[in-house]
Formats: C-alpha cells, sequence, structure tokens
C-alpha cells in the first residue's frame, strides 16, 4: 500500500514533465484507462504458473535443464490463496492465464483449477500448451470446466521439421490432439476460442505458408491461426536489430501497470520476462 501510495504521488505531479507526462498518457490509453493511476487498484490480467515443468525440449526455449526446476507443481494451498483473494476483485480482472513456462497438462489437476476461477467469477480463463498429453479424457475435462481461451503450439507442417524443434514431441499425436479440440469443442457448441500458433524460425520458415492453409481449413470463425518470430528473451536467444527497437522506442511496456506473474512457489517477478 505505501508503494503504491508513492507512485500515486509521483504520477500525480508528473503532468508537469514534459517527458513523463506522454509516456503515462500513452499507457493509459493502451491499458483502455482513463488514466493511469488506475492500474494501481489491482492487476486486470494475470499468468498463474500452475507447472514449471515441460514434457519438451523446444530448441528455442531458454531454460537448459528442467529436472533442476524447484517447486514444479503450484500447491492447493497457494493456488486457493490467490483464487480467494482475485474473486474479491473479479469484476476488474479481465484474465487468468494458467500457464507461464511449464507445459500446464501435467497438472492432473487442472480442469479443477480452472473451474474453481470460473467459479470466482474470473471473465477469461486461457492457457497455452503443446497439447501432445491433450487427449480426449482431458479436452473434455477442461471444457466443461469452463475454459474460454486456448493456444496450441505446434511449429511445423512436417514431422521432420516440427519434431526437430519440437524435441519429445510426437507430430501425429500433437496434429491429432488439435484437430480432436477442434472437433470436441464444435460437437459441445461451445464458444472456446481456439489459436493455432507456429513459432517462426529458420528451420520451419519455409513451411510457415503450408501451415497456415492447412489449419485455417480446420477452425471456427473466431478462432485465430497465426505464425510469428520467436521471442528473444531479453536477447538470451539473439540480439534485437535496431530496426525492431526503434519500432518500440516510443512504446512504452504496460505490463508492470497491467498484469502480474505468479511462480509456482509464489514468487512475483517484476517483468514477465525475469
Amino acid at each position: 500500500m505505501e508503494y503504491s501510495r508513492k507512485i500515486e504521488s509521483h504520477v500525480s505531479t508528473s503532468g508537469r514533465n514534459e517527458f513523463e507526462a506522454p509516456a503515462l498518457n500513452a499507457l493509459a490509453d493502451r491499458l483502455n484507462l482513463a488514466h493511469v493511476k488506475e492500474s494501481f487498484y489491482f492487476p486486470k490480467y494475470f499468468e498463474i504458473e500452475t507447472v514449471n515443468a515441460c514434457n519438451a525440449r523446444c530448441v528455442m526455449c531458454t531454460i537448459d535443464d528442467w529436472e533442476k526446476v524447484r517447486n514444479p507443481i503450484m500447491s492447493d494451498k497457494l493456488f486457493e490463496k490467490f483464487v480467494d483473494e482475485i474473486s474479491r476483485h473479479h469484476e476488474w480482472v479481465d484474465r487468468v492465464c494458467l500457464n507461464r513456462d511449464g507445459e500446464p497438462t501435467l497438472d492432473k489437476n487442472l480442469h479443477k483449477k480452472i473451474k474453481c476461477l470460473k467459479d470466482a467469477g474470473v471473465k477469461q480463463v486461457t492457457m497455452a500448451t503443446n497439447v501432445q498429453l491433450l487427449d480426449e479424457k482431458r479436452i473434455h475435462q477442461y471444457l466443461d470446466a469452463g475454459l474460454d481461451d486456448i493456444m496450441v503450439s505446434i511449429d511445423g507442417i512436417t514431422k521432420k521439421t516440427f519434431e526437430e524443434i519440437r524435441v519429445n514431441l510426437n507430430y501425429e499425436t500433437v496434429v491429432q490432439n488439435a484437430l480432436n479440440l477442434i472437433k470436441v469443442r464444435d460437437q459441445k457448441k461451445l464458444p472456446l476460442i481456439i489459436r493455432l500458433r507456429m513459432i517462426i524460425l529458420d528451420s520451419n520458415k519455409h513451411e510457415v505458408q503450408d501451415w497456415i492453409s492447412f489449419w485455417k481449413d480446420k477452425i471456427g470463425s473466431n478462432d485465430q491461426v497465426y505464425a510469428k518470430a520467436a521471442h528473444t528473451w531479453g536477447n538470451q536467444l539473439n540480439r534485437e536489430t535496431e530496426k525492431n527497437i526503434q519500432a518500440y522506442a516510443d512504446r512504452p511496456c504496460i505490463a508492470p501497470f497491467s498484469s502480474m506473474i505468479i511462480h509456482t512457489d509464489g514468487t512475483v517477478p517484476m517483468c514477465s520476462i525475469d
């Protein structure tokens, strides 16, 4: 609370500064707020790392040794504490994503967490997955629990390309699970939004158009299919080009003013890339 009051005091007088005022106005505009001070109330977006473990060993991942990760699964007690607090602000909170770095389907109780958040009044509960473990049982569990949005990562249109990138995953299983997800969603006539994403690397960029064409033919009108460049994770993968940096030079980062990441052990990083 003391920290928030200090920030608010600074912001309330920052309009006198010709450099700070435009930046704060830009933040408020990007956050769709009347004033950036509204962001001090409570985060609007959460990423809850329910699982800090993964069944894949992707070539673009910056985590070298998953086996050494501590606290791989968030405790029920910690998750319930989070839900209790967020339930008091459910009208303000827009979205809770149930993963960060790990693979959420490794949590056998993930469907219970989804339902818990929906029962608490959260508007949108989302997750991202490599779908290797997303069998029909899990699909029904997640959809019946009220999942609103799911990101599916498939980085190739051929078995060779995909399995060289998503090491330890099986191309046929992943594609079939993704198709089953679409089928079950349509059969249940649920509003679940499915987003299919391809991370563009040198090893798969030649497949982008064929990949987009294949998946666009399978989805619904509210779903998305897109390809994007790999995140540099704070330049851990490669250096940002000067052109890319300049493109965002006048766009302040909105994450500290709108989002909160909670790791499996309850720690909260200042930056989402930490």
